[in-house]
């Protein structure tokens, strides 16, 4: 586990009976700024909490995230995840591409070509200087201190992520999702 025991070190926190929620700011080299949104559920409720997780709800979390004094308990870890596409894209509707009818003449002038595979790998990389996250093209993340007023904080919250959690990685100006994944087993 890595550990941010630090009283100089705010973090934009939530909690509620169901969950937690703490914000770890990234930078990304070349990219709008972002972060990672980790949400701890409550005991052994991960599956109602993933449920309930939609656009009004993840914006309501978000809106509610106030700077405090959070002592973070978080695995180091990494997830990677690789997908064949052919399969979806031509249930999405193009399966000529995949198929001896392909016409990509305008590629080379022949009627020979067609696509054999399609593969999209994401992973992330969670350690202690920062963090890795990839899709198709990779882009180097680390952590960074979010600027802003140092808040009075009323209390110091603990955040242990010992069990099952979500994290999603989200620009940090739009909320959009550039990332959503789950640790199912942080233990190991």
């Amino acid at each position: 586990m890595m550990k941010k025991y630090d009283d100089e070190l705010f973090s934009d926190y939530y909690e509620d009976d169901r969950l937690q929620a703490v914000v770890m700011p990234f930078t990304m080299n070349f990219a709008r700024p972002s972060s990672m949104l980790v949400i701890l559920p409550r005991g052994d409720n991960m599956t109602a909490v993933e449920n309930s997780l939609d656009a009004m709800n993840l914006t309501a979390i978000r809106a509610s995230l106030r700077r405090n004094i959070v002592y973070i308990d978080i695995p180091r870890y990494r997830v990677e995840k690789g997908y064949q596409l052919q399969s979806v894209l031509g249930d999405m509707g193009m399966p000529t591409a995949f198929s001896g009818s392909a016409d990509f003449s305008g590629i080379d002038g022949s009627q020979d070509l067609s696509i054999s595979a399609i593969v999209h790998k994401a992973f992330i990389n969670v350690y202690e200087e920062g963090a890795e996250a990839a899709a198709g093209t990779a882009g180097h993340v680390e952590t960074a201190m979010m600027a802003g007023p140092t808040p009075e904080p009323h209390r110091i919250y603990y955040f242990v992520a010992d069990h099952p959690f979500i994290f999603i990685i989200q620009d940090q100006e739009t909320g959009n999702i550039l990332f959503i994944g789950r640790m199912m087993n942080p233990n190991i």
